[in-house]
């Protein structure tokens, strides 16, 4: 017969573990992204009338730095860009991200901002849908999209 302080340490140790590998396995934004963020500017009728498309790398680091680089299409075609800055868990489930922008289009303004808020749904997507009204609330004026998958 056990005696039932073994069982009890077997017991604890056994919750000691499960609740190690339940945190080794919570979701976490460090590590390597695959991203599309676009934002669009829209009529009255839901046509979309300018905005931009951006494809990049995100690579989240444990220190809270980011480095972000890829391609932005908008009103001059096709340009370059990468951002680097910090990044930050707000709420436990949002990854916000702001940074530098530094882009080869003619339209880059010195003292832009690289800012980015999504979703970790799980441990391998990032995501965000936001919708803005105009001021009386009578259409959408504005809508961002978020997607981005882990790599590695």
């Amino acid at each position: 017969m056990r005696h039932p302080a073994t069982g009890l340490a077997a017991l604890g140790l056994m919750l000691v573990l499960m609740s190690g590998a339940a945190r080794a396995q919570s979701p976490t934004a460090v590590g390597q992204w695959l991203c599309q963020f676009t934002y669009s500017e829209l009529d009255q009728r839901g046509n979309r009338i300018s905005g931009f498309v951006r494809e990049f790398g995100l690579v989240a680091h444990p220190d809270g730095s980011y480095v972000a680089q890829g391609t932005e299409a908008g009103i001059a075609g096709y340009s370059q860009f990468q951002s680097f800055g910090q990044w930050q868990m707000v709420d436990g489930v949002y990854l916000s991200i702001r940074g530098n922008y530094q882009s080869d289009s003619p339209y880059n303004l010195p003292g832009m901002m690289f800012m980015m808020l999504a979703q970790l749904v799980d441990n391998s997507t990032l995501m965000l849908n936001h919708e803005q009204a105009e001021p009386a609330g009578r259409y959408v004026m504005n809508r961002t999209l978020v997607q981005c998958r882990r790599q590695g």
